[in-house]
Formats: C-alpha cells, sequence, structure tokens
C-alpha cells in the first residue's frame, strides 16, 4: 500500500510517493512552484483540533486488471494550516490527513461514503493516515494508522466537500471536515496494477 508524503523540499519534483516496504516510489512531476487548493476545514484528534487549510488529490488510473469490474486509484492529502509554503518551498510542522480511494469511475471520486477495508471494492479507502507534527523536510513527526471508519465525499469538479469518522490504532477518535478545491495531480501513464495494491462532476 503506498502512503503519500509529499516532499515540497525537492527542487525537480513536487510530490513522492512511498510504498510502504520504500522499495519503489512514484514521482508526480511539478513545475518548481507549489500549489493546493485551499479552503476551510479541522480536524479533531480525542479533543484536539486543528485547522486544515487545503489539499491536493492525485489520481493514479487504474488499479486493478480486471476488465469486468476496473477500479480507479485517487489520493488524498489535506494539510494544516501550520505551513508556510513559498514557491517551490514548504516549512514549518503541521498535521496531514492522507486517504488512498477507489472508486469504479475513471473520471474521479464519485459522492457518496467511502469504508476503509483492505478488499478493494467501489467506494473504499483501502489506507489511511494522519500525521502530527510533521515536517516535509526531515520526514519527522508522529504517525497514526487509520484501523477504521469511512469519509464522505461531495464533489463538484475540483470543489470538495469531506467529513471523516476514523479511529487509530492507537485507539484514538479522529474526526474532521474540509470544505475548498483540492489540485489535481496525473500520475496515470503506468499502469497501476497493484496485487495489495476532469474535473466533471458527479451526481
Amino acid at each position: 500500500m503506498k502512503n503519500i508524503k509529499f516532499l515540497f523540499a525537492l527542487l525537480a519534483i513536487t510530490f513522492v510517493s512511498f510504498s510502504c516496504d520504500e522499495d519503489d516510489t512514484e514521482e508526480v512531476p511539478g513545475d518548481g512552484t507549489i500549489t493546493i487548493g485551499v479552503g476551510n476545514g479541522s480536524l479533531v484528534i480525542d479533543g484536539n483540533s486543528s485547522t486544515i487549510a487545503g489539499g491536493i488529490v492525485i489520481n493514479y488510473g487504474l488499479f486493478n486488471s480486471d476488465p469486468n469490474n476496473p477500479l480507479y486509484n485517487f489520493d488524498i492529502e489535506l494539510i494544516s494550516d501550520d505551513y508556510v509554503i513559498s514557491g517551490e518551498n514548504i516549512s514549518g510542522q503541521g498535521e496531514n490527513v492522507y486517504f488512498e480511494l477507489l472508486t469504479d469511475d475513471a473520471n474521479g471520486l464519485k459522492n457518496g461514503t467511502y469504508t476503509l477495508n483492505q478488499t478493494a471494492g467501489d467506494f473504499t479507502f483501502i489506507d489511511s493516515d494522519v500525521n502530527l507534527e510533521y515536517d516535509f523536510n526531515t520526514g519527522s513527526g508522529t504517525e497514526i494508522d487509520i484501523v477504521s471508519g469511512t469519509l464522505e465525499v461531495t464533489r463538484n469538479g475540483n470543489n470538495y466537500d469531506l467529513s471523516w469518522n476514523i479511529s487509530g490504532d492507537g485507539g484514538q477518535s479522529i474526526t474532521g471536515t474540509y470544505n475548498g478545491t483540492l489540485t489535481l495531480f496525473n500520475d496515470d501513464n503506468d499502469d497501476n496494477d497493484n496485487d495489495d495494491n476532469d474535473d466533471d462532476s458527479d451526481d
């Protein structure tokens, strides 16, 4: 399973995606300037709240090889307002939330409820984590692996209304919302077959 850490400190590459075993990385080319969607939201962990200020969605394209039941992979990462973005650099430590989502619609995430499930299917997410006091330049911070929960998605083009209710591996109760835009990045040039593994409006 992937775990996105978009390392803004890299000069030639804006976003990098890691596999769990760190054996392979998929690079999403950037133009040297960081542009993320902006909006308003909150992340609440056991009653402690942080402000979510923006994020991205990455289209990884086809997830599986079943012609009768194709699934497509869209990953969302949201970041708090603790970060300072300038040109091609990001500084500060803050919180971020990550979801690896699957849908049967190649055009984008459909409106509805996505449930954490290790069995890939429509309206599921197969990986999620929350990072606390995370530094994109050093990789330091505290990671909470998500073990259960749901994400509500309402999308109209690049505008998203998100709401999540998830649980961490340490028993943390994690809720949150986000309303605003998400910048779309496409990384669907390769066949994303994964054995573990545009902007149209959706109804």
